[in-house]
């Protein structure tokens, strides 16, 4: 069924997870029953749309960001819940093809295990856990750093 991979990823399925051009902002709606309506924002320096929205399985708000086309650019869950654990994940889909390592990037408190051909980062902060997971359209080392500002620092203005 269309959106399985995506419920997956949500629910923190992260094994199951698959990326599919058809997530749209209304596609999502229709799988998930949670109302999107975006908005603009800049992302990597490049205007996208986005959106924070509340989701059952996981504690936090997680936020979508798709490209100005509608197509699907990231979905990061915040201090995520892994089912059925992080070990089981990692045992399932194997070793990561990239790593941005620790005090670099968007969150420069963990090491970004990024598994280019399934479009999962795990962001491990080794002695506090995992932080976030990137979910994404499955790309090479190229297209993540440049299309999802995976080295970029953020940048906050001051008070």
């Amino acid at each position: 069924m269309m959106g399985d991979g995506l419920l997956a990823g949500l629910e923190g399925r992260l094994a199951d997870w698959a990326w599919e051009p058809s997530f749209t902002p209304a596609a999502i709606e229709a799988t998930t029953g949670i109302p999107i309506t975006t908005g603009p924002i800049l992302r990597s320096g490049r205007p996208r749309l986005g959106i924070s929205v509340e989701v059952e399985a996981q504690p936090n708000p997680i936020q979508l960001v798709w490209e100005q086309d509608e197509t699907l650019a990231l979905v990061e869950l915040t201090e995520p819940v892994i089912r059925p654990s992080l070990e089981a994940v990692r045992a399932a889909i194997g070793q990561p093809q990239a790593t941005v390592p620790f005090g670099q990037g968007v969150h420069p408190g963990a090491e970004q295990q990024v598994y280019l051909d399934r479009g999962l980062t795990i962001f491990d902060a080794f002695n506090y856990g995992i932080s976030h997971v990137w979910l994404f359209r499955p790309t090479d080392l190229d297209g993540y750093v440049s299309g999802l500002g995976a080295r970029e620092t953020m940048r906050r203005t001051p008070r």
